[in-house]
């Protein structure tokens, strides 16, 4: 017998994460970076737990996901309407 697998078209917005919160440690970050780092993640799934490195010096750690009012441990969408918290 083999595997029936069945896939489900599913609208970005209903699974976009509505607030993620970001850590990160020994680090200046400006005002322009964070910006530049919430552009550059529009549209990329992300995780708690997840690690992530922009322009080659800036690290940070997903702390928290949102959605739908919910805090979530599986994978979301990162769209433009997203509210960011960087902890730093």
């Amino acid at each position: 017998m083999g595997i029936i697998s069945e896939c489900l078209k599913v609208d970005f917005d209903s699974v976009a994460a509505e607030f993620i919160e970001l850590n990160f440690r020994d680090q200046y970050i400006g005002r322009s970076d964070m910006w530049r780092l919430k552009l550059s993640l529009t549209g990329t799934p992300v995780y708690t737990g997840k690690k992530i490195t922009f322009a080659g010096c800036i690290r940070a750690q997903v702390k928290q996901v949102v959605v739908n009012g919910k805090a979530v441990m599986i994978f979301s969408n990162f769209n433009q309407y997203l509210l960011l918290m960087y902890l730093l």
